[in-house]
């Protein structure tokens, strides 16, 4: 279960109430922005280097 494993490590100040509907069972989250619009499949966000 994702609740068990989540770790409970977060920066000093950061403001994880946002997984606490994941821990109450939804099944899913959608995320949007405002702007340029999603991010390509071609792009990644780790540095290969």
């Amino acid at each position: 279960e994702w609740a068990r494993n989540y770790a409970k490590v977060a920066p000093e100040g950061y403001d994880n109430s946002c997984f606490k509907a994941l821990k109450d069972g939804v099944s899913r989250v959608i995320l949007s922005t405002v702007g340029e619009g999603p991010i390509r499949a071609n792009d990644t966000l780790i540095i290969t280097d």
